[in-house]
């Protein structure tokens, strides 16, 4: 999916006529918030996630509507990225060939994700021992575990 975001920034589409790109725009909100919001979908939210941050070459908007979403199936969605794209995330890859600033949007995510995800992945019962503020600290790092940190090391660590 990252390759259609990409072609559709190659169409440079955030140029076009206001109204054809405002009609761009809300087609991925739309489905970026359907990816988040409905039980069952033909593409999986981390796909949908790709194309709209090719598209648009930008993460914040994606991360701003998802945590602006109080839904207990975005927080599934939050467990089913952090699944698939932690392990990248650990080994300081960032999860898809990108166009983009790699190594920001790396930055972003990864902050993002510690900043976020404890809560909503309580929400979506996670394991309360794996998430930071738990009453029991967390595991040490191994190979059983995701462990991801931002610039200021605040933590989250999954297994």
């Amino acid at each position: 999916m990252s390759e259609v975001g990409r072609s559709l920034a190659f169409g440079d589409w955030q140029q076009w006529p206001a109204e054809q790109a405002a009609a761009v725009r809300g087609f991925l909100h739309s489905w970026w918030e359907h990816s988040l919001t409905t039980p069952d979908i033909a593409v999986p939210a981390y796909e949908v996630l790709t194309l709209c941050v090719e598209a648009s070459g930008t993460l914040a908007p994606w991360l701003d509507a998802w945590e602006s979403l109080s839904d207990p199936v975005a927080d599934r969605r939050l467990a089913e990225i952090v699944a698939r794209w932690g392990p990248d995330l650990l080994e300081n890859q960032f999860p898809w060939h990108t166009r983009n600033d790699e190594q920001a949007q790396r930055a972003e995510l990864t902050a993002w994700l510690v900043r976020h995800a404890p809560a909503r992945l309580r929400a979506a019962g996670a394991p309360e021992q794996l998430l930071p503020g738990g009453d029991e600290p967390a595991p040490p790092a191994s190979a059983a575990y995701i462990v991801m940190a931002d610039p200021e090391g605040n933590g989250l660590c999954l297994g």
